[in-house]
């Protein structure tokens, strides 16, 4: 009798698991296809089942939390990205069988390494990325090919916080193992030829950027789709390089099929695709098309506005870019507004000193070129305070506000 009620229960158990494993595949279909907001329905309908019938700690959740957290990024929803993403995390460290799991562990870093980046949330991003590397490490050891990925990824973490040197480090480590596993023509060796020359157009040695990423276009063209994601990526890329070269018309068509391909994958309200109308506005104002340049900082703005949210710092860069734009037309105070707004957004997202103190130098300068120069003196006075207590008199960024304060 106790025999046949375990097995009776035993049967019971696998059709619940069939069940929710079918229904994993529909919400993992949906993802694949496209159809996020369907796979995300699906995936909270699974993850129901999943509560009701194994519990909301069971290893079940975390295959739907991944999906998703991918989902949920992929329409722009990032605190619910993220949040699933914890979620699953939490439930693999909890798990008795947590190393039969690594590669979930891996996984779920990874991914909220991504999803915070992209909320810019830069320093638990690299936390992330390293906790990724050290997973596959001891999984894996100190030679393996998905090691690769995760240099990359911390390479662009420190990379979005200026530490360019370690970021080179990084990709550079990445670029000797991508060659030896994969080859010369792969794609994630294009990658890391792209992300090297990321850090010399930083560097503000644009030839030698161009020269990298001619490696990593002559790789993708030659091996993956026009609509590959990367590719979309490197034209950016190239256009900024070219911008800074002065060549205005080569970087306004490379930013313009980047923004194409960013469309045709991501759909029109990612924020990938606001960076793409940034970089095309920022060459519409190099070649004084100001009307156009405001077109697409708008639109910027429109999309991060509605994805990142009001009080983001890139909503912030945007809000600064349309200042600029119309300092640009010479309409001051329109100007005067969208810094207002910019400064407002960058101290609601807590941004850095020197970001707030260049938003504080745009609207001095509109100050001094309407006459105002008592309302520009008042800023430059408080910007060389707060300069002189955080860097000291012999700083460069000290003896530029000297100077502005001398100009008034």
């Amino acid at each position: 009798s106790k025999v046949d009620s375990v097995h009776q229960e035993m049967k019971a158990r696998n059709a619940q698991i069939r069940v929710l494993h079918g229904m994993f595949l529909e919400a993992n279909s949906s993802l694949h296809t496209g159809d996020f907001n369907e796979c995300i329905r699906r995936s909270l309908e699974a993850e129901d089942y999943a509560v009701r019938h194994f519990g909301s700690d069971h290893v079940q959740q975390v295959y739907i939390n991944l999906m998703l957290g991918e989902a949920y990024t992929r329409v722009g929803l990032l605190d619910l990205a993220y949040s699933c993403l914890q979620k699953a995390l939490g439930i693999l460290k909890l798990s008795t069988a947590s190393k039969e799991y690594g590669m979930y562990v891996s996984i779920c870093y990874n991914d909220l390494g991504y999803v915070c980046r992209l909320m810019g949330k830069h320093g638990e991003s690299l936390e992330n990325y390293k906790s990724a590397l050290g997973c596959k490490k001891e999984t894996h050891g100190e030679d393996h090919p998905s090691l690769v990925s995760s240099l990359n990824n911390i390479g662009i973490a420190y990379e979005a916080q200026n530490k360019l040197t370690e970021a080179l480090e990084c990709f550079q480590k990445a670029l000797v193992l991508s060659r030896g596993h994969f080859g010369e023509d792969a794609q994630i060796t294009a990658t890391t030829y792209s992300n090297i020359g990321n850090i010399y157009l930083l560097q503000g040695r644009f030839d030698i950027a161009l020269k990298y990423y001619g490696k990593a276009r002559e790789i993708l063209e030659a091996i993956s789709s026009i609509e590959n994601p990367d590719l979309a990526t490197l034209y950016n890329n190239i256009g900024s390089a070219l911008k800074e070269l002065d060549l205005l018309d080569e970087a306004l068509s490379m930013h313009s099929q980047a923004l194409i391909l960013r469309e045709a994958t991501l759909g029109t309200m990612h924020p990938d695709v606001a960076s793409c109308f940034m970089q095309l506005g920022e060459v519409y104002l190099a070649k004084d098309v100001v009307d156009k340049a405001r077109d697409c900082f708008s639109r910027a703005r429109e999309i991060r506005e509605s994805v990142l949210g009001s009080g983001h710092v890139d909503t912030g860069a945007t809000l600064l870019a349309l200042g600029n734009a119309c300092v640009q037309s010479m309409n001051y105070d329109e100007a005067l507004k969208y810094y207002d707004l910019a400064a407002s957004c960058l101290r609601s997202a807590s941004a850095s000193l020197e970001e707030l103190t260049h938003v504080d130098s745009c609207i001095a300068y509109v100050f001094m070129v309407q006459g105002r120069p008592s309302a520009a003196m008042k800023v430059y006075t408080r910007l060389l305070k707060q300069c002189e207590r955080r860097n000291g008199e012999n700083h460069p960024a000290t003896a530029t506000l000297y100077n502005n304060v001398a100009n008034v």
